[in-house]
């Protein structure tokens, strides 16, 4: 008997739940046909508020509704709400790349078609809706922030009797950087690589 309750446990455990089968249906990975019918009334319920969501309702509006539509608590129609947000955040995510390459393509297209029939303010809102679709208009994320970077300092400690000799020689015209000029030594003591540790 113990058996068994564990059995079924573990069969609950692994099954998926409605949102999740939901998920899968809108990326293709199952069939409408393969729904139960309690993963048919999620779907509904998913799809109405959806629907609401992208026409912009009030939140309270949409959640009145939902309680209203498919006898639903409080609660209930909240969780629609965020699961719904959820699940086509996921898929609109997934399907940004496809969906960008498809945008640029077609401006392509139309920016080709107003070139040709020399509509020159039909090729300008093609080439800001391909400059828009593309990203372009958006500074590069992988760039630093030229402004904010700070130039590195040298500080440079000279010999007594070199700074002199240097304010002298930057006095007297062209420097001809092949020669070192009398008065003038250069002590370059390589130091030694410290061993970086490998990642």
């Amino acid at each position: 008997m113990a058996k068994s309750r564990n059995k079924s446990r573990n069969k609950s455990r692994n099954k998926l739940k409605s949102i999740e089968v939901i998920r899968q249906l809108y990326l293709g990975e199952l069939d409408e046909k393969d729904l139960t019918e309690h993963q048919r009334e999620k779907l509904l319920r998913i799809k109405a508020c959806y629907f609401m969501l992208l026409s912009d309702h009030d939140p309270f509006w949409i959640n009145r509704t939902l309680r209203m539509e498919f006898d639903l608590s409080e609660s209930q129609a909240q969780r629609e709400m965020r699961e719904t947000e959820a699940l086509f955040g996921e898929i609109r995510k997934a399907n940004k790349e496809f969906l960008r390459h498809w945008a640029i393509e077609r401006g392509k297209d139309i920016m080709r078609r107003a070139r040709l029939s020399g509509d020159l303010k039909a090729e300008t809102a093609a080439l800001n809706a391909l400059i828009k679709a593309g990203g372009l208009q958006e500074e590069d994320t992988d760039l630093p922030d030229f402004a904010k970077l700070e130039p590195h300092i040298n500080v440079l400690v000279l010999p007594p009797g070199q700074e002199d000799a240097l304010q002298a020689l930057l006095q007297s015209g062209p420097l001809d950087l092949n020669q070192i000029p009398e008065g003038i030594t250069i002590d370059i003591t390589p130091q030694a690589e410290e061993n970086e540790p490998e990642d």
